[in-house]
């Protein structure tokens, strides 16, 4: 049975943003390799999650970084204490679907970002490819 749980996306905020000068021309048929990194960050009281997405672009053999930005996306989750784990309250154990939502809809945002600050850029073309948010390693969120 899947219960439904509702949440809302309430913030996103820019971490960091940056484009390494050095790259002014790169070949036009640069291919870029992107280094996905999400990490969750939990509140509970506040019933707050925020997933932080950081993605390094770099050069196809990953010796050169052309850029990198980071973000997190705000979550309000209704009732997160009722996802508490039993053996450690400071964990949380939520359903496998509701991360990969969650996960989804950060790439997704990051993508957009992305694709606004490196506009006009070394890095224009250079557009975080869609990637299932599930291929993704589950670790358990902390406060």
């Amino acid at each position: 049975m899947n219960k439904e749980i509702k949440f809302q996306i309430t913030n996103i905020d820019l971490l960091e943003a940056t484009l390494n000068p050095q790259n002014k021309s790169l070949e036009e048929n640069q291919v870029f390799n992107y280094d996905i990194n999400l990490e969750h960050k939990i509140n509970i009281p506040e019933q707050v999650l925020i997933v932080i997405c950081q993605v390094m672009i770099t050069s196809e053999n990953k010796q050169e970084i052309f850029g990198k930005y980071k973000a997190g996306c705000v979550f309000q989750i209704e009732n997160l204490e009722n996802f508490k784990s039993k053996e450690d309250e400071n964990k949380l154990d939520l359903p496998n679907n509701l991360i990969v939502t969650l996960n989804s809809v950060s790439i997704s945002t990051i993508r957009g970002m992305m694709a606004n600050f490196y506009r006009g850029t070394s890095l224009h073309n250079a557009i975080l490819p869609i990637i299932n948010p599930a291929s993704f390693s589950k670790e358990s969120a902390k406060n």
